[in-house]
């Protein structure tokens, strides 16, 4: 029996958002920051025992790699279409690749808040053995000092994400496949993080949030999120 239902036009905005609210009320009102944290530190040595853990080392080390990979693709095919007319058709997918790495790791992730916002680290605050105090998410801090927020290598695993929104009129299935990729790579890396004592658990959730958005915006401006007719491919 066939479903009569009809599919969203539009990927969700008020569910993801509603998520981000509640998990940073969470945050405010609780110490789940470290309690995420406490999983990785001895107190007793006061070491963050996986620091050095090989694993940890490879997932930060060479998940980011195919974000990257892509980044290059696409920049290779939008100055290929300059003089290749055929690789023209792929050129707003390609382009809102290249807007969501430049505006969310590069610009607003490492270049505005990490740089301004001043989010003491978990290893640099007095809990865990440093000599700053602790920060609440979206509470400035001390701009240019301290760069917690947001979790910069989370950030590019959850690049992958922009495949949802670049494939969200063409194929579902597919563009659920990129949602998945991005938020597991996301996560691993934000884990891999918060695990060397480097970035809090909410530092991680405003990464995903923060390219989940950007990801939407580039998709609308490069018109893949409009009728079937202004399709790419």
């Amino acid at each position: 029996m066939t479903s009569n239902k009809p599919h969203p036009t539009r990927p969700p905005i008020v569910l993801p958002l509603l998520i981000a609210l509640v998990l940073t009320v969470i945050a405010w009102l609780t110490r789940v920051d470290f309690m995420f944290q406490d999983l990785f530190f001895t107190a007793n040595s006061g070491n963050w025992f996986l620091k050095s853990d090989l694993v940890i080392n490879i997932i930060y080390e060479y998940t980011p790699i195919p974000a990257f990979v892509i980044f290059a693709i696409s920049l290779i095919i939008v100055l290929s279409s300059i003089w290749k007319k055929t690789w023209r058709r792929f050129n707003r997918i390609a382009i809102c690749w290249l807007l969501v790495m430049a505006l969310g790791p590069g610009l607003v992730v490492n270049s505005i808040f990490k740089d301004w916002y001043g989010r003491p680290r978990p290893k640099n605050t007095i809990e865990y053995g440093g000599e700053k105090e602790f920060c609440p998410v979206w509470v400035i801090g001390q701009p240019g000092e301290s760069k917690s927020f947001p979790c910069g290598h989370a950030s590019v695993g959850f690049y992958f994400m922009a495949g949802y929104f670049c494939w969200w009129r063409k194929n579902r299935r597919v563009a659920r496949r990129w949602m998945a990729a991005g938020l597991g790579a996301g996560t691993l890396l934000g884990l891999a993080r918060m695990a060397c004592g480097a970035h809090w658990f909410s530092d991680v959730v405003w990464a995903g949030v923060f390219i989940y958005f950007i990801s939407y915006l580039s998709a609308w401006a490069c018109g893949l999120l409009r009728d079937q007719s202004e399709q790419l491919v």
